[in-house]
């Protein structure tokens, strides 16, 4: 990593025309998976193909420098791509205190704190530590692998009142005061110890005001149709209508169209997961978290969502929308390539990767694998993955008395690895946006069989040519083409071959492609 993308009065240097700006809903981290693992991927390979790029997190996050960092050396993140945060960019613009030099003011120390008490580390949990001044309780800490404290609890009484956050450095860098358990202000220290934002909260912890430094001299109070990323969009950006901003989901839709009317920036908002609410077919309601974004869809540049099959489902609800494209993912790219034959994999394993979740169908395949167990008594069905309904599927698995054929194997970030080992991959979800994971199983030439899901499955998957498709619900047909599968070799080496072909459609060349083509059409309508 270089400087210049954590300085503001560096990465401004850097400002041109047509620079992509893409707004992540949530923390970057090097653990990313989903969303956030294609968001970093279209963010590089925009960057490959020479766009300059810049990714706007507009979360606290104390550790985002370790994550990009990570992320860089890993080769998952372009080293072009520069990140900016909220929190560190106004930290910067906040500056000294006026009339201080900096080595005469600074935030106070982690030390200054529990420098002098007894630290207690708890048996069960060594990374709960209790901070005793002699026989009073004063902080309860929590630390990281190094054992440095993520944050500290004040407490009076035994009582959190104040929770306290420090840098890598050890410097104050944030502090929530709270009352009877529920948070009533925050406060945003930069390394000066000035404080550069402050949030006051109602009674019901929604936020009730904002403040905020303008430059190094005042503060001001951010009106009603003021938001702190319009602020941070404003007063450190020179974003205008040459450039693009994107926006993961369109949550964020009030923040950004007072900022975007005044710029004039084209904003493209995504949908990464089905619209539709249960029973998740077609006629299904709207999700209801999703209810704001159709309300204002008219009022958006565009829209971008993954398939053809659910733009046209858009279109077929809101018929007078007309800024509704479709860019699909590119196909993940694994960790490392193989081209294993079907010959060689491991002969009737079948596996299921993803959360788990019911929305996933986990026990459904479960409730039903007896049923392949009768026509193939050496087949073996992996798990692969974490989630809420884990417990469930642990009992269901010993009720069925399947532990013998049936095994959970936790999570994996080599999902590559398990499908060049498994014959077929069964996706029983209710619903998806594209899943990358089915994409990730036909790269890896292990054939899927999966229900007719929205959305994905049918732009994915050719019927008989490269997997199979079955209805929605209907498990039983899902385990008995499992079984026709397992009992023909031929075809399915036939489908694993084609599974990869496929894949190959779904490059980062077309999705670089697929992004210049709107970029540019955005920009042909402004003029």
């Amino acid at each position: 990593m270089t400087d210049k993308q954590w300085h503001l009065e560096d990465v401004t240097e850097m400002k041109s025309g047509g620079i992509v700006f893409m707004l992540l809903s949530g923390p970057l981290t090097h653990g990313a998976a989903g969303l956030a693992n294609s968001f970093i991927e279209r963010a590089s390979s925009l960057s490959e193909a020479g766009w300059t790029v810049t990714i706007l997190v507009d979360v606290w996050q104390v550790d985002l420098k370790w994550h990009v960092e990570a992320l860089v050396d890993s080769g998952r993140l372009h080293p072009k791509v520069a990140v900016r945060n909220l929190y560190f960019d106004l930290a910067a613009q906040a500056g000294l205190p006026d009339g201080y030099m900096e080595s005469q003011f600074s935030s106070p120390l982690l030390s200054d704190y529990i420098g002098r008490l007894d630290a207690r580390y708890d048996d069960s949990n060594g990374q709960v530590v209790r901070y005793y001044d002699k026989h009073l309780y004063r902080y309860f800490g929590y630390v990281d692998e190094r054992s440095t404290p993520l944050f500290l609890d004040e407490l009076i009484d035994k009582k959190r009142v104040k929770r306290l956050y420090f840098s890598p450095g050890g410097r104050l860098i944030r502090g929530t005061g709270y009352r009877n358990e529920s948070p009533v202000w925050d406060e945003f220290y930069n390394e000066s110890g000035v404080v550069y934002c402050r949030i006051r909260y109602g009674s019901d912890e929604k936020v009730a005001t904002v403040t905020v430094r303008e430059g190094r001299s005042r503060y001001r109070n951010l009106n009603r149709d003021e938001s702190l990323l319009g602020f941070w969009l404003s007063s450190c950006f020179e974003i205008g209508t040459e450039d693009f901003v994107i926006c993961e989901y369109a949550f964020k839709f009030s923040d950004l169209q007072e900022f975007a009317r005044k710029s004039g920036v084209p904003t493209i908002y995504t949908l990464h997961s089905s619209h539709l609410g249960p029973p998740h077919g077609a006629g299904a309601p709207i999700k209801p978290e999703l209810g704001p974004t159709f309300h204002n869809a008219e009022d958006m540049d565009a829209i971008v969502v993954l398939t053809p099959q659910q733009r046209f489902d858009i279109r077929k609800r809101f018929p007078e929308l007309q800024n509704v494209h479709t860019i699909p993912h590119a196909a993940p790219q694994p960790l490392k390539v193989s081209r294993t034959p079907v010959a060689a994999r491991e002969t009737g394993l079948v596996v299921v990767v993803g959360r788990l979740d019911q929305v996933k169908g986990q026990r459904l395949v479960i409730e039903k694998f007896s049923r392949l167990l009768e026509r193939h008594p050496g087949a073996r069905l992996e798990l692969w993955g974490r989630g809420n309904d884990e417990g469930n599927i642990r009992r269901l698995i010993s009720e069925q008395s399947l532990s013998d054929s049936v095994s959970l194997k936790g999570f994996t970030n080599d999902t590559s690895t398990v499908f060049e080992r498994a014959e077929i991959a069964l996706f029983p979800s209710s619903f998806e946006g594209q899943s990358l994971t089915l994409m990730e199983a036909m790269r890896a030439g292990c054939v899927p069989v999966c229900f007719d899901f929205k959305y994905g499955a049918r732009m994915l998957v050719d019927d008989l040519e490269n997997g199979i498709i079955v209805e929605r619900g209907d498990v039983v047909d899902m385990i008995d083409s499992a079984c026709v599968l397992l009992d023909d070799p031929t075809s399915l080496a036939s489908m694993s071959k084609a599974s990869r072909v496929k894949m190959a459609m779904f490059s980062k060349d077309r999705l670089v492609r697929d992004w210049e083509n709107l970029f540019f059409q955005l920009s042909a309508s402004r003029k």
